[in-house]
């Protein structure tokens, strides 16, 4: 511990070679307000759970950086203006809870934690975000009660295969990218109180959308907005997926009639099958290790064990990602749907 006189809190989770350590309450906030949050909090190496609320702490040491260990770090309701880019410096961390601070920006190191399930950046003053595309593990992305004009860079990721629950409420948003639909794992989408002036109709392709809020934003479309102000979002993509269709045909135009023509003749020829376009289809075959493979070596390193305790490994050929925009989405979801059913039957 340094020279400085120790918090008696921080001096117990020393002492004792605690995990956690918990700082909340007006007693607390007045020690902040007088001398300062104790330095020593970030000499406690094998802390995994920090928390920090409702008192006036209004600056974060760049020391919080050293806290290498730590997997939550909850910092709610306090007076912060800024976060230290340090913050990126813990890789281990998967729960940030920034929210009811005063915060306008968010450092882009935040975006480098790999391992992050849950990120809580609600009511604070914030007008942009970092890019959240390179957080793979992410479940829950909540950053309503901001100044947002747009959601994160990086949101519509297709690696971003566990994101089942984004809420922009209470925002600025002035567009909604037609890309969410890429989120297989999209269960909740929250974007209520907004200036979205429409929404896209590729929503309707997000096959495990549960929950969709939209009220009070000003919709140029009155029956969708009637249907949204009912919450019934079964109905809401089922309306989306008929404009969605719609819009494809009108944009095959001439096209499309003249495979109508070129399907009747090959109808009346054959008596059989009609021709459907050329849609890349759901099909995966699986080979066994052949001898003209025996060259491949899969090495899975200790450090990695704790977190893939298990791994399937497949030689994928000939899969062309541009014969459509959904390619890779269909994909990863089917990968996400192979990996499922062999752990439930392990």
């Amino acid at each position: 511990m340094s020279g400085k006189a120790c918090w008696s809190e921080v001096r117990k989770v020393k002492d004792e070679n605690r995990h956690e350590l918990v700082l909340t309450g007006e007693e607390v906030s007045s020690r902040i307000s007088e001398t300062g949050l104790d330095e020593n909090i970030f000499l406690l190496s094998n802390l995994n759970f920090l928390e920090i609320s409702k008192t006036s702490l209004d600056v974060l040491s760049d020391h919080v950086g050293k806290l290498e260990n730590l997997q939550h770090l909850v910092l709610r309701g306090n007076k912060l203006r800024l976060l230290p880019a340090s913050i990126g410096n813990l890789k281990k961390l998967k729960l940030l809870d920034i929210s009811g601070n005063e915060l306008s920006s968010i450092p882009e190191e935040i975006g480098s934690l790999k391992e992050l399930q849950t990120l809580n950046a609600s009511c604070n003053k914030l007008e942009n975000f970092a890019d959240v595309s390179q957080m793979v593990q992410l479940h829950e992305l909540v950053v309503s009660h901001n100044q947002l004009s747009a959601l994160p860079p990086g949101i519509t990721c297709p690696e971003l295969i566990l994101l089942s629950t984004v809420k922009a409420d209470n925002n600025q948003l002035t567009e909604l990218p037609s890309e969410l639909s890429e989120l297989v794992a999209l269960k909740l989408l929250d974007v209520s109180q907004n200036r979205l002036e429409s929404i896209p109709a590729e929503l309707a392709e997000c096959g495990k959308l549960k929950e969709f809020k939209m009220s009070g934003n000003p919709l140029k479309d009155r029956r969708l907005l009637k249907m949204l102000d009912q919450c019934v979002t079964k109905s809401v993509l089922e309306y989306l997926r008929n404009i969605l269709e719609k819009e494809r045909k009108a944009s095959g135009g001439k096209q499309a009639k003249g495979d109508d023509k070129k399907d009747k003749k090959k109808k009346g020829a054959k008596g059989k099958d009609l021709v459907v376009e050329d849609v890349p289809q759901n099909q995966i075959k699986v080979l066994h290790f052949g001898a003209e493979n025996s060259g491949f070596v899969v090495k899975v390193t200790a450090s990695i064990l704790p977190v893939r305790p298990y791994i399937v490994c497949c030689i994928v050929r000939n899969l062309d990602f541009n014969k459509s925009k959904s390619m890779m989405r269909r994909f990863l979801l089917l990968q996400a749907r192979f990996l499922t059913n062999r752990i439930l039957r392990i």
